[in-house]
């Protein structure tokens, strides 16, 4: 069911958008208009005719259709309906899916008008009537189907096309399976050939079957991507989304994710691209997180990917699909030495990593990480030689924790390595003397060693690579990793 919405919903969105050619010719006021849908080998075509004394096509657009659509559009009926003055009205008959919804299959009419000028400039608005629908055996057993329409506009203010649609509410409620709700859905879309933008906005949605439910409580998406550079399919882009809540219950395990904000940016100067990323997570509840005493945690993280090499992360890609497609043919040492040489471009951009910061928020205390990773162009480098990848990294890190939040890390560890089989929280609120002695004889070892610094109430690690050496708290240590 869950796809089937979706389905339904790209149906509606792909026939407006082929309505903007609706304005792309003037028209007389005194000539009639029809409207024409063909399905030919998977592919749609929508035409508008005007009638005159040597009818002419005015528009005819051909959409290349997913395979799960196909058959969807195979059961759309068109109604024509005459030009009146300066508007054109279509009526197109949307069925719902055979056995989607019981035995039942509503038609959902999409009324499509075009308003234009002399000039052939105009709007289009489009609905979708209201249903409410019941159907079962008895009151009592009924399912139900309550829907408000769907109303919207596309419009052409050249060179820019917009679209606006709006769903003040869609319910469904079938018995013993599943119930759906959405509440004031909004969708806004702006292009022209250099721009796009995108903003959603999902006030409520609500989907509940017997063993699965999801909750999205003031969802809203924003995005906007530009045109990329020739020959490279990476766009430069913007996103940022947040909703208030969401709820998932699957198995009678209930997850709460309260204040989710997610943004990225992808930017681009000359050949290179940068990545900047940030996630906050106001709070997480979890069972997973409940049995080990760390519910309720509050995340917070900036990722930044910097100097990265157009030209060869595209060649990489492409590596990688032909590769797929012709794993018969190619051995993995033949591709590891194709992504070996693409390797090497991006090293001499001086790729580079930055945590700034990671921040987790517990009732045992905080916990954070700030991390700078590069690759130095100036010195070689090479996936098949270790000592030169060694030498090549170039990297600082920053980490420091709440006393007592080491401590429960330490605790859960050992509980887990004596694999005792009883809960983690109880073996955390209640350590045994022994257990304790044991947790400040390895805090102590870590401070010995120089892993770890007292600060305050937090430890604290500081770690530089540099030259294929590992410094932690001012101490060189075994580098542990192509030794």
């Amino acid at each position: 069911m869950r796809i089937s919405l979706v389905v339904f919903f790209a149906l509606v969105i792909y026939v407006l958008y082929t309505a903007k050619s609706l304005h792309t010719e003037p028209l007389a006021p005194s000539q009639n208009g029809q409207t024409f849908f063909n399905y030919e080998q998977g592919q749609l075509q929508l035409s508008y005719q005007i009638a005159t004394a040597q009818p002419q096509t005015l528009a005819s657009t051909w959409l290349q259709l997913p395979d799960k659509l196909i058959d969807l559009y195979q059961h759309i009926e068109t109604k024509a309906q005459e030009q009146t003055g300066d508007v054109i009205a279509s009526q197109v008959d949307l069925p719902f899916p055979q056995g989607w919804l019981d035995n039942i299959n509503p038609i959902f009419p999409l009324l499509i008008k075009t308003y234009f000028d002399q000039n052939g400039q105009g709007y289009t608005d489009f609905y979708v009537n209201p249903q409410n629908l019941e159907w079962g055996e008895s009151k009592k057993t009924a399912s139900h189907l309550y829907f408000q329409g769907v109303h919207g506009r596309l419009q052409e203010i050249l060179p820019t096309h917009q679209l606006e649609a709006n769903l003040p509410e869609l319910h469904i409620e079938q018995v013993d399976d599943f119930v759906l709700k959405l509440l004031e859905w909004q969708l806004q879309l702006e292009w022209h050939v250099d721009e796009k933008q995108v903003n959603l906005n999902l006030p409520f949605s609500q989907y509940t079957s017997r063993d699965f439910s999801l909750l999205l409580e003031a969802l809203e998406v924003h995005y906007k991507a530009s045109r990329p550079a020739a020959r490279f399919m990476f766009t430069p882009a913007e996103l940022s989304t947040h909703s208030k809540q969401i709820q998932l219950t699957e198995n009678q395990n209930h997850h709460h994710l309260g204040g989710v904000g997610f943004g990225m940016v992808i930017s681009q100067e000359e050949k290179s691209m940068s990545y900047h990323a940030a996630l906050n997570l106001d709070k997480i509840h979890s069972p997973h997180l409940v049995a080990l005493d760390l519910d309720n945690i509050n995340i917070a993280l900036a990722l930044r990917f910097e100097n990265v090499d157009i030209e060869a992360l595209e060649l990489m890609r492409q590596v990688l699909s032909d590769w797929q497609e012709q794993s018969l043919s190619t051995n993995v040492k033949t591709l590891w030495k194709m992504i070996d040489h693409q390797s090497k471009r991006l090293a001499k951009q001086g790729i580079g990593i930055e945590i700034e910061p990671l921040s987790i928020q517990t009732k045992h205390g905080d916990v954070q990480l700030q991390l700078a990773f590069k690759l130095d162009k100036s010195r070689p480098f090479s996936l098949e030689n270790l000592t030169q990848f060694r030498k090549a990294i170039v990297a600082d890190i920053d980490l420091t924790i709440h006393q007592n939040l080491l401590k429960h890390l330490l605790r859960l560890y050992q509980h887990q390595k004596a694999d005792a089989g009883e809960d983690h929280n109880t073996i955390a609120a209640k350590p045994s003397p022994k257990a304790e002695k044991k947790l400040q004889q390895q805090i102590k070892k870590f401070l010995k060693q120089k892993l770890l610094s007292k600060k305050g109430e937090h430890y604290q690690l500081q770690a530089t690579v540099q030259h294929g050496q590992l410094f932690i708290n001012g101490r060189e240590q075994p580098f542990p990793l192509f030794n």
